[in-house]
């Protein structure tokens, strides 16, 4: 349905529009709220049912990802909500907002954080809603044990940006051509945020004749994406890559030792706009032996900088560490707490990584602040090896979160 005919429908059974143009009060609806609603352009939507309203907003700089309100509610519901701490399995048991697809009844629902207002419920993705695809919230009042009431379902659907330029893949990690047989993912990137729900339908891994690779990845209902919905995390099934379990002994590693594979990705991915990719992209990499080995910070090389400067801080690693880990797991102090503002960078290969600080060095002791969970390519981190070898003893375990490797920049 058009918005121009959803408008008109709403006229008809005797829906008004507010003053500031955003809010269609819909007084006369009441029970099952069915029928897909669309703003019309605008950023919110609410309808009423039972004197209960649901809004929904649009992604916007106060609520980046959106968020669904129910408001308002009797004191009894707020104060039974307030009374009892729900986990999240409580709190989907009582509100859930889910995407709608054809044909499919058993997507999960939508993941994201709960607050009790005043008089309301607020629910917020923790990934941005997404233009053009169709939600459902679903509402249990009555599942509140003080309360009767009845269930409110609503479909509503964010409306979808004027076209612009088309997104491209900017990026994909890791970036060398030669990857270690049980490597455990890959991070795609893109230009603009993109539609979910589709991603493992344009993703293929050929073989060195062109032929497509059986089932290499792990296909999760609910896609991994960052924030802003620009970065995907694209993960080989675990079954085939750790010995010993059944899908790898059934069908073998995806990746083999010798051999050399493509990861193709089609252009007719879609964006958060509904548009197509600029263009496809084909990633060629030869396979080499399983990295076993996990990351060793005292292996590491550091290039100091000159006090008085805002020259980096280098780090070389002894191997090619994950890429989104090294954008938040690396910090440099001047004490405990003592933080130290600046910019990172990564290099080629994703083997070094700088610090260039926000204010000139001063001479001093400093740390290298490392996160113990920091993993390679293949999943091994700092703390624990990814698989662990039961005819090989392991050569360390790391209890401690957190370690450090100092360093000392003399006056100039």
């Amino acid at each position: 349905m058009s918005a121009q005919s959803q408008t008109a429908m709403l006229r008809r059974n005797g829906c008004q529009r507010n003053r500031n143009a955003v809010i269609w009060s819909c007084l006369g609806l009441a029970g099952l709220l069915t029928a897909p609603l669309v703003s019309d352009g605008q950023q919110v939507v609410e309808a009423q049912a039972e004197k209960v309203r649901i809004a929904f907003h649009a992604p916007n700089s106060k609520h980046p990802t959106g968020s669904v309100t129910i408001s308002p509610l009797p004191p009894t519901i707020v104060q039974t909500l307030r009374s009892r701490p729900r986990s999240l399995d409580g709190w989907q048991r009582l509100l859930t907002v889910s995407v709608v697809q054809s044909g499919r009844n058993d997507l999960p629902p939508v993941l994201g954080s709960y607050r009790v207002q005043a008089a309301a419920v607020q629910f917020q993705p923790r990934f941005a809603l997404q233009p053009g695809l169709r939600y459902r919230v679903v509402f249990h009042p009555e599942r509140l044990s003080a309360v009767k009431a009845k269930r409110i379902v609503h479909d509503f659907t964010i409306p979808a940006p004027k076209p612009g330029p088309a997104t491209q893949i900017t990026h994909v990690f890791p970036t060398s051509n030669r990857l270690p047989e049980n490597q455990l993912k890959f991070y795609i990137h893109f230009s603009s945020p993109m539609s979910r729900g589709e991603a493992y339908r344009h993703i293929r891994l050929l073989d060195a004749r062109g032929q497509a690779v059986d089932h290499p990845f792990l296909e999760l209902a609910e896609e991994l994406w960052d924030y802003s919905g620009t970065r995907f995390t694209l993960f080989f099934d675990p079954g085939r890559i750790k010995r010993g379990l059944k899908p790898r002994e059934l069908f073998g590693p995806a990746l083999k030792e010798g051999q050399s594979y493509t990861l193709v990705i089609s252009n007719k991915w879609r964006d958060a706009r509904g548009q197509t990719l600029q263009s496809p992209l084909h990633k060629k990499f030869r396979v080499t032996a399983p990295d076993d080995k996990q990351p060793h910070p005292g292996r590491w090389k550091l290039k100091t900088p000159s006090a008085g400067t805002r020259e980096p801080l280098t780090v070389v690693f002894d191997e090619p560490l994950d890429h989104a880990m090294l954008e938040r797991v690396l910090h440099i102090q001047t004490g405990p707490g003592g933080n130290v503002d600046g910019e990172i960078a990564i290099g080629p290969g994703e083997t070094q990584w700088s610090f260039a600080p926000r204010q000139a060095w001063q001479p001093g002791i400093y740390e290298l602040l490392i996160d113990t969970a920091l993993e390679d390519r293949a999943g091994n981190s700092i703390a624990r090896p990814f698989e662990v070898d039961r005819l090989r003893r392991v050569e360390r375990r790391i209890k401690t979160r957190t370690v450090t490797r100092s360093f000392v920049i003399p006056p100039s």
